[in-house]
């Protein structure tokens, strides 16, 4: 990944606003092996799609305990106004997915258009590259499913 990209995957898990801060979820520094939780990957995904995650490996009660989180950087670049704001943006989304968020309205319990409180957080789809702090961080709903899922 390269190294705006990597520094925005940093700060999406760990900095005063990043997951970390705001849920229970820990971050570690691990060499990429079986402790890796997360691998972040730079790759073109096509003219549409800024990110995506997959589960890679499954534990023994069935629960992912592996993912890949891949971030269309030229895309990103080509496109949005401020490219590292949308590229934490994407990050901030794509990490929500491995805790079990789901993009508003898709049946998700917790974060349902009615549940947000008026507030738009980092699982809201599309181009969001304006920086705001919204981009960034995750609804009261969200936090509530992470703490009590994780």
């Amino acid at each position: 990944m390269g190294t705006a990209a990597k520094s925005r995957a940093r700060y999406s898990m760990d900095n005063k606003d990043g997951l970390m801060a705001q849920t229970v979820v820990d971050t570690r520094e691990d060499p990429c092996g079986a402790a890796t939780d997360i691998v972040f990957r730079q790759v073109d995904l096509g003219p549409s799609t800024l990110g995506d995650t997959k589960c890679l490996k499954r534990n023994d009660v069935n629960r992912c305990d592996q993912w890949r989180i891949r971030v269309n950087v030229n895309l990103i670049d080509a496109t949005a106004t401020n490219s590292g704001s949308e590229i934490r943006h994407t990050l901030c989304h794509e990490i929500g997915h491995t805790v079990g968020l789901w993009h508003y309205g898709f049946g998700d319990p917790y974060t349902g258009p009615a549940d947000r409180n008026g507030a738009d957080n980092c699982l809201m789809s599309g181009l969001a590259d304006g920086g705001q702090p919204w981009t960034r961080s995750y609804g009261p709903h969200d936090i509530v499913a992470v703490n009590t899922n994780w």
